[in-house]
């Protein structure tokens, strides 16, 4: 009998021209139904930074297994509004793992806000 461990989610979250700009989640235990509720602030380049990416990934005991990963534009979101948008990881289950039939954490939503500097 195939046994099917529920995974250890978190993000990573980054803007590829960001040095040191790599965020990361907490770990969320033993659930495909992750909640994490934390921020994060980026200082961003408007030029350069044009989206961000996040990627699903799966706390292992030696190794950690990239689940899933998404792209998110922020090359148009104006100073001081909020964008929210619901991610979604296709097939975030099927590498690696049996997939599961209705409690795949394939969903997560998110809430980006651009705001000025002042320096």
């Amino acid at each position: 009998m195939l046994s099917v461990d529920r995974p250890d989610p978190y993000l990573i979250l980054w803007t590829p021209g960001t040095p040191h700009g790599r965020r990361k989640t907490r770990t969320v235990k033993n659930t495909y139904r992750p909640v994490w509720d934390q921020r994060f602030d980026f200082v961003l380049d408007p030029q350069h930074d044009t989206e961000l990416r996040v990627h699903l990934m799966d706390r292992g005991v030696a190794v950690d297994q990239l689940l899933g990963k998404v792209r998110v534009d922020i090359s148009g979101l104006p100073l001081d509004k909020e964008l929210y948008q619901e991610l979604r990881f296709p097939h975030a289950y099927s590498a690696g793992r049996a997939k599961p039939a209705k409690h795949a954490c394939t969903t997560s939503c998110i809430g980006v806000r651009r705001a000025a500097l002042h320096l």
